[in-house]
């Protein structure tokens, strides 16, 4: 299967807490040199969401924390939404430096990461990336009639 990233143009993110300087746009820029942080010790419940703009499909994702690699989370949950409101778990788990967590393929337009540990250590994401999985040579944003086999996915690189 083919892993391919989603084009994270027009995107906007959300947290639950920012540190002075940071921004939750910054875990979307493509440039690891940047950061959101919390600017505070990681704590069970605080969350960042990323809102791709309309519905999406995807299957996994990547948080990288990048040069601040002790700031990840130790416990998380990953959501998905359509409206912003109703949300579903996909998947649970433990962070890493770069955390990587699959889930089966989904189809939302809100992704949203909740810390279910608390630590000392602060949370930062460099970058998240959001990827959809699809078995090769088959073409998902071909237009109807055109050979599609798949779910449309009008926001590929």
């Amino acid at each position: 299967m083919a892993t391919v990233p989603l084009d994270r143009t027009g995107w906007t993110a959300t947290a639950t807490a920012t540190e002075s300087g940071s921004s939750p746009a910054n875990a979307l820029d493509w440039n690891t040199g940047t950061r959101w942080s919390t600017g505070a010790q990681l704590a069970a419940g605080q969350w960042f969401k990323g809102d791709t703009g309309s519905s999406q499909w995807f299957n996994h994702i990547v948080l990288d924390s990048g040069a601040s690699a002790t700031d990840y989370p130790r416990g998380l949950t990953v959501e998905e939404s359509d409206d912003n409101s109703t949300w579903r778990m996909v998947a649970g788990g433990e962070g890493s430096a770069v955390t990587t967590v699959n889930f089966p393929i989904v189809q939302a337009r809100y992704v949203k990461v909740t810390l279910d540990k608390a630590s000392s250590s602060g949370w930062s994401i460099a970058e998240m990336r959001v990827f959809s999985s699809r078995p090769a040579g088959q073409c998902w944003s071909c237009p109807a009639g055109a050979g599609r086999t798949g779910p449309a996915s009008s926001r590929q690189l």
